[in-house]
């Protein structure tokens, strides 16, 4: 039995090895440093690229520069120097994944998250960069989709407020309206978020992010599209209450929509005063 184990392990590390050995990189980018690219990944999609750098005859040193891409992926959420600051080299964030995944294997709290180890063979250096690999995949892929749930979760409180902050607006509004809004039922939009009311004049709608103002925009060309040769529904005015996007965005955005253009009435929802003269 011993036997037959001493095989297998050697038969599966000689297969494993050659199943993955044209999907690894190995790259000289100086007198004294190596660049490593593994099939790993973070949950980015970024393969795990790292660097070993030769200190001396018996001295090696891992790093790696994985921090951007991380950064880059959450660029929508948080600016790259509040993401070093407080989550990266913070020690209070994350403490607990910072000291199993990094501290305990001796990878230290900096952006490159470095790790110096002493070179006694090639086995032990293999072992050296799976450690090394794991652990630091482990630490981004946690702090990414830890992130990342977080923010769909406040993104989808918000959606649910806005969401009923506009039925109440609407509500509100249709008391002093003898052509009512109404909500339009169409399976053909391109958003399956926004919720578009419309009259036999006007068309209203809500966003309170970029994705669903670009989404409203295709909707607005689809719904006119739409009612082109109806009769008793001429489209006037589509006014387009908004939150959290730059007006200034929103305006440049639209130059190109010229025949929907003149139409399109945007309003701060947060703006009561003037949001009631619509």
């Amino acid at each position: 039995m011993n036997k037959l184990k001493n095989n297998l392990k050697l038969s599966l590390k000689e297969k494993l090895f050659n199943s993955y050995k044209n999907l690894i990189e190995v790259k000289e980018t100086s007198e004294k440093q190596l660049e490593i690219s593994l099939p790993i990944f973070l949950s980015t999609g970024d393969a795990f690229d790292f660097i070993i750098e030769i200190l001396d005859d018996r001295n090696l040193s891992f790093k790696n520069n994985l921090y951007s891409c991380i950064e880059n992926a959450l660029k929508e959420y948080i600016t790259f120097y509040d993401f070093r600051k407080k989550y990266l080299l913070g020690k209070e964030k994350f403490k607990e994944i910072k000291t199993e995944n990094l501290l305990n294997n001796g990878i230290s709290l900096s952006l490159d998250l470095k790790k110096n180890i002493k070179y006694s063979n090639d086995e032990n250096l293999i072992f050296e960069i799976f450690n090394y690999s794991f652990s630091v995949v482990r630490y981004y892929n946690f702090i990414y989709d830890d992130f990342i749930t977080r923010k769909k979760l406040d993104k989808e409180r918000k959606g649910y407020i806005f969401k009923k902050e506009l039925e109440n607006f609407v509500e509100n509004l249709n008391k002093n309206k003898r052509d009512k809004l109404k909500v339009l039922k169409d399976d053909v939009l391109t958003s399956q978020n926004n919720t578009y009311y419309m009259s036999n004049k006007e068309l209203l709608t809500g966003v309170y992010d970029k994705i669903h103002f670009w989404e409203s925009l295709n909707d607005f060309e689809l719904i006119l599209e739409k009612l082109k040769n109806n009769k008793e529904i001429k489209i006037e005015k589509i006014f387009m209450l908004y939150e959290d996007i730059p007006r200034n965005y929103m305006k440049k955005a639209m130059i190109n929509k010229k025949h929907i253009l003149d139409k399109i009435d945007l309003r701060n929802i947060n703006d009561k005063q003037y949001i009631l003269q619509i």
